[in-house]
């Protein structure tokens, strides 16, 4: 029997993966162009984009999406293209391949999106966003995404939350020499060090600002009591505006694997965890002119993280902000 080798026979585009880093594979132009020209679309991920497209209307009232899809579905990949498009200039080299394949898969569709994003009010870019999905806390995940895309694109904005006003307070307690000998102490407790404490405060831990209030109210019989924001959403407000400002056209956010934050929401409804996913959905659907999109990716469909954990009834409260976009069973579509 005459023997042959199947990589003679089937060939794998070049910049095809089996599994898609969001985060990383952006900012590496190497790896993104090979991604983008690899990029096979399905009708469902063409009709996501169109309806995606939609919402660029000024006063679009729902900018909050969950894309869902079983493993190799492409949901993942379709997050990076989203990515890219409201990234990138239309004549974008890198694009041009992307842009054939979608037109060949769904014309009408595909120009629609075009039109939207490139010939409309909202030509300029937006400022990308990727929130760690492996952070518990949702709020601190938003916050530090959105500190670190600033940074990589120069924008000067220094927006105030609790962490800052920690850090600052913890600045202004130390220069009192028997209040920082208190502190230290405290610290000692906690196997800490002052600038170990200072350090994950910049980096929006949640368990150390817990440990920031300890210490400051065992040290000095008085409560921390921030002034600034405690949660993502009037932070994000205030960033789009600036960014805005400065030549942008808004804010995307795009976290993939969401279904950690689901699992642990249906089982909590009433957790400071719901009530931060409700509350940033709500604030990106009414964002208006100030455009903040919100993108989640997860394997299962929103009903399936409810089904025997959750009231139907509660989990609309959840569900029904958000746009869902089902690529189950794309493949070949």
């Amino acid at each position: 029997m005459k023997s042959f080798r199947i990589d003679k026979v089937v060939g794998v585009e070049q910049g095809f993966k089996s599994e898609v880093d969001l985060r990383g594979e952006i900012s590496n132009t190497e790896q993104n162009d090979a991604r983008l020209k690899a990029y096979i679309p399905t009708n469902p991920a063409v009709r996501a984009l169109e309806e995606i497209g939609k919402a660029l209307a000024p006063n679009w009232a729902q900018r909050s999406r969950f894309i869902t899809g079983q493993y190799g579905s492409g949901k993942s990949h379709l997050g990076l293209v989203i990515a890219n498009l409201f990234k990138l200039p239309a004549e974008a080299k890198s694009l041009k391949t992307l842009i054939t394949r979608l037109e060949m898969k769904d014309e009408g569709a595909a120009r629609a999106f075009i039109q939207a994003r490139w010939q409309g009010n909202i030509k300029k870019p937006f400022l990308i966003v990727f929130p760690d999905p492996q952070r518990e806390n949702f709020n601190m995940a938003l916050l530090a995404a959105l500190e670190k895309a600033l940074k990589l694109e120069d924008i000067e904005y220094e927006f105030r939350t609790y962490f800052q006003e920690a850090v600052a307070q913890l600045d202004e307690l130390v220069k009192d020499p028997e209040l920082e000998r208190r502190l230290v102490t405290e610290l000692n407790q906690h196997k800490m060090s002052m600038a170990m404490l200072r350090t994950n405060l910049e980096k929006f831990r949640h368990e150390d600002y817990r440990i920031f209030e300890d210490i400051v109210l065992n040290a000095t019989k008085m409560k921390f009591v921030p002034s600034a924001h405690a949660t993502a959403g009037p932070v994000f407000l205030e960033a789009t505006k600036q960014v805005r400002n400065v030549g942008l056209s808004g804010i995307l956010v795009i976290i993939d694997e969401f279904g950690r934050h689901l699992t642990n929401l249906a089982s909590n409804m009433q957790s400071s965890e719901a009530l931060a996913v409700q509350d940033f959905a709500e604030i990106c659907n009414n964002s208006r002119e100030n455009q903040i999109h919100f993108i989640a990716i997860a394997h299962k469909t929103l009903a399936d993280y409810a089904s025997g954990v959750v009231d139907i009834d509660d989990w609309k409260k959840v569900a029904g902000r958000f746009t869902e976009h089902n690529l189950y069973y794309a493949q070949g579509q």
